[in-house]
């Protein structure tokens, strides 16, 4: 008998599915698995430790994705994204046990709907909850880390978000912090993807004296071969898939939030802390500010972040 679990393919969701992927996997030890794997998350996924098949199918693979069931015959399906997209193959090749929570249409299309009332709780335990497989376990974390209080703590900025700029911390305030950084010994790197440059240049704008660069630099699975070299790393983030990746990369984290709200989407695992703007229209959830005034993004001061980090270092 055979089991496939399709995992989210945004970073950050793909991430907060790691606890559930690996409980999933240890509930059936006995059958064989298939996971269903974006291209850019493959080698990622390597470094899961799951022993399972493993498919790289994106959105465009779609009716390969079909074909592929209707072959292999599988007997449950573990949909953890709600789009149509995502959901169809699986109707379509009729598996006959489809689980998942689906939209508020692509939930007809699911035989095993989870409880909807779950969604109101954090993501990476939303089908922890609705699915009860058993066998409690720690996730293993990616990186193997040097901790040593030898060596001075080595700041990662992840500037970035790929969803807008209303989850996105000012430049000048994210230079603030990076100069109390360096004021103590510090050594910072600005880290993000290719995208993110125009980020990392409008922070070291504000910089004294500029700190590496990295934006751009790595593929992914290349960025946490590099950050496994680095002594004593810790990062700061905005609410963001890297902010769930160095988490669970076993990083002291800190996630800031602004739009979105830390209850919603808190790292599902790792050594982190987690601050949000204190003001009335947050969370908006939106890409960019409805009111355009992006107020949230000041409610957090340099000070205040600081001393946060310093207790992580």
């Amino acid at each position: 008998m055979t089991q496939l679990l399709h995992v989210p393919f945004w970073l950050g969701d793909f991430v907060m599915a790691q606890p559930f992927a690996h409980r999933w996997s240890r509930h059936f030890k006995d059958e064989k698995k298939i996971v269903v794997v974006d291209p850019s998350l493959e080698k990622l996924f390597e470094r899961s430790g799951l022993d399972t098949e493993v498919w790289v199918l994106g959105k465009k693979d779609r009716g390969e994705l079909t074909r592929r069931l209707k072959a292999e015959k599988p007997e449950g399906a573990w949909v953890m994204t709600n789009s149509l997209g995502s959901i169809l193959p699986y109707w379509k090749a009729g598996v006959p046990r489809r689980y998942g929570f689906g939209g508020n249409w692509t939930k007809y299309l699911l035989t095993d709907r989870a409880d909807p009332s779950l969604l109101s709780l954090p993501q990476g335990d939303r089908w922890m909850k609705a699915f009860d497989l058993g066998f409690e376990g720690e996730t293993p974390r990616w990186l193997e880390l040097d901790r040593s209080d030898e060596h001075p703590p080595h700041l990662l900025v992840f500037p970035g978000a790929k969803y807008g700029p209303s989850k996105q911390w000012d430049p000048e305030a994210y230079a603030g912090v990076i100069e109390k950084a360096l004021e103590q010994g510090w050594k910072v790197t600005l880290v993000g993807s290719p995208d993110e440059k125009e980020d990392a240049r409008a922070i070291q704008t504000h910089l004294e004296h500029p700190v590496d660069d990295w934006c751009g630099q790595y593929r992914l699975h290349e960025l946490l071969d590099a950050i496994s070299d680095l002594k004593r790393p810790l990062a700061l983030a905005n609410d963001s898939g890297a902010m769930h990746l160095m988490a669970a990369c076993g990083l002291p984290t800190l996630g800031l939030y602004f739009s979105t709200a830390a209850s919603n989407t808190p790292p599902a695992f790792g050594e982190v802390k987690l601050m949000e703007a204190e003001i009335e229209c947050r969370p908006c959830y939106a890409r960019t500010c409805p009111k355009g005034h992006y107020d949230c993004r000041k409610r957090l001061g340099v000070d205040a972040v600081f001393l946060e980090l310093s207790s992580l270092a």
